[in-house]
């Protein structure tokens, strides 16, 4: 993917979000994706369905879809094996967890703190973004 199409996929699912502070987290997840060792992070449409994926290599072990108003983290099947990927445990941090009909783990995220609380749980050892683009927008 070019710098130019994935800067472009990134303001088409920004313009999507109608919640700031699903704005917020949005912008969070994707600032944050490129300090995350072994991962690269990249929009990528999944049909009509914006989504946006954590790439080791070739295997896609994260994700999020962008809706109007929240955000849909995924466990992929690659991911079920992170110590991070346990329903129980999820549910004592989000408010919203789901386990689909594949045995992937949904973790619905409606707020900058709900990203930041899931990237301190997926992603420990990465450093949070040093100018994670939010300047001019507050949390309301």
């Amino acid at each position: 993917m070019t710098s130019i199409e994935h800067d472009r996929l990134i303001a088409e699912y920004e313009e999507r979000i109608q919640v700031r502070d699903v704005l917020l987290a949005f912008r969070f997840l994707v600032e944050h994706s490129s300090s995350i060792e072994g991962y690269r992070g990249e929009p990528r449409p999944h049909g009509y369905i914006p989504s946006f994926r954590y790439l080791r290599g070739s295997s896609n072990p994260f994700s999020f879809i962008i809706n109007r108003a929240s955000l849909l983290f995924y466990f992929r099947r690659p991911g079920l094996s992170h110590p991070a990927a346990n329903a129980s445990e999820l549910r004592r941090h989000f408010e919203e967890v789901k386990v689909n009909r594949m045995g992937e783990i949904q973790v619905r995220l409606s707020s900058l703190a709900d990203a930041k609380a899931l990237v301190s749980l997926v992603f420990p050892r990465s450093a949070a973004p040093s100018n994670p683009g939010l300047e001019g927008l507050r949390s309301t």
